[in-house]
């Protein structure tokens, strides 16, 4: 039986935010690169690189809300 890299929850939360902090950065990096060609690439990077990033906050978010959750109903299980 052949045997997969299974990635848990912990894990892709670490890459998770391992990504938005490199998607900070390369932001960070544009904001500071004052020679853009042109007005409109840099706005094009700019909405790229917030996309990209809003999909990983929102993945973040689901993270937090499970371990929210978990919490949650393991509290009122110890009633």
């Amino acid at each position: 039986m052949e045997t997969k890299n299974l990635v848990t929850p912990g894990q892709r939360k670490d890459e998770v935010e391992i990504t938005l902090r490199y998607l900070e950065n390369q932001r960070q990096e544009i904001e500071d690169n004052l020679r853009w060609v042109s007005k409109a690439a840099y706005q094009s990077r700019v909405a790229f690189l917030e996309e990209v990033a809003g999909w990983y906050r929102d993945e973040l978010a689901q993270f937090i809300r499970s371990s929210v959750d978990t919490e949650c109903s393991s509290s009122d299980q110890n009633r």
